[in-house]
């Protein structure tokens, strides 16, 4: 009846818990990631079989399945099924929302429901869609507004950052950012296990789950912000994106902010003693002498230090 195509795995994630939460009687509910499929054709058939209403949602857009799309939309046509096609950005895709067979209000307010796609939210828009295209009767709330960014505690959940600095004092903190849509669909057991990791090789974890890495209009990252001042080094799982010209001169933190001695530092690679060319277990480790990081290069560094040199963490 409700079929649910998305090139993002965490909202099929969503969507299981959701139906889990749903009344007996609901309408049937299936999902599908097209990534990488061939047979465009058969998966197309796969997902309108038995359906009555297909939302959508590519990251990139229409670029991002494009045969896929188009074949799904035609078909739609031919049979008259309802789709409410999106975007993947948290932005309304003007060509997407444009190639929906469905009222644009539903459109945008089905965009809404996954701008802020926590399982509630979901739910919610499962029972908007079975009430809207089905005329099923089942009510359905409003879509609720989830921040963009917050800092995560295992064990604990959302917490607050003066919170989760209650740390062991004398060792040293190590950020950890990961995406947002993984703190929404319940997918934080890697980020359990990491900062389990960085526990037990002597270190305080402090994760931050936010929507993008990407620079606001005052050119912050809000998530690097939120953490300037109160890590030593910082694990990213997210795409960190930025300018292509290579820096001439050190970069401040992407905050623009002051670190933990008071003063701006830039962002840096650390240098770790045990990796240096003349330490035994270098070219063990690495396969090769390391090199120095050229001032020209257009690599990022990852790491945040307060000196040149830190201890090198157990894999």
């Amino acid at each position: 009846m409700l079929r649910i195509v998305t090139t993002a795995d965490t909202e099929i994630m969503a969507t299981a818990a959701a139906v889990e939460r749903l009344p007996a009687g609901f309408p049937e509910v299936r999902c599908r990631n097209p990534g990488g499929v061939e047979d465009h054709a058969a998966v197309v058939e796969e997902i309108l079989a038995g359906a009555r209403a297909v939302l959508c949602r590519i990251l990139g857009g229409r670029r991002g399945w494009q045969h896929g799309f188009d074949l799904l939309r035609a078909r739609c046509q031919e049979r008259g099924v309802a789709l409410i096609a999106l975007g993947g950005e948290a932005e309304p895709d003007a060509e997407m929302m444009a190639l929906s067979l469905a009222p644009a209000g539903a459109v945008a307010q089905a965009g809404e429901y996954l701008r802020h796609g926590d399982v509630e939210n979901v739910e919610q828009l499962l029972r908007f869609l079975a009430d809207t295209f089905l005329l099923e009767g089942w009510g359905f709330e409003p879509p609720r507004e989830v921040a963009d960014l917050g800092v995560y505690l295992p064990g604990e959940g959302d917490v607050t950052v003066e919170h989760a600095r209650a740390v062991r004092r004398g060792r040293p903190t190590i950020g950890v950012a990961f995406y947002r849509s993984h703190r929404l669909s319940g997918n934080t057991a890697f980020v359990d296990a990491l900062c389990s990791a960085i526990e037990q090789a002597g270190g305080n974890a402090l994760a931050v789950w936010s929507y993008t890495l990407r620079r606001d209009a005052d050119g912050r990252v809000p998530a690097l912000a939120l953490l300037d001042g109160h890590v030593d080094a910082l694990i990213t799982t997210m795409l960190a994106t930025g300018g292509s010209e290579p820096p001439t001169r050190p970069r401040p933190s992407a905050s623009g902010a002051t670190g933990r001695s008071g003063t701006p530092r830039p962002w840096r690679r650390w240098t770790c003693p045990s990796c240096r060319p003349s330490a035994p277990r270098a070219r063990e480790r690495h396969g090769s002498a390391p090199r120095r990081a050229s001032p020209r290069s257009t690599r990022r560094p990852r790491w945040r230090s307060r000196s040149s040199t830190a201890a090198c963490w157990p894999a």
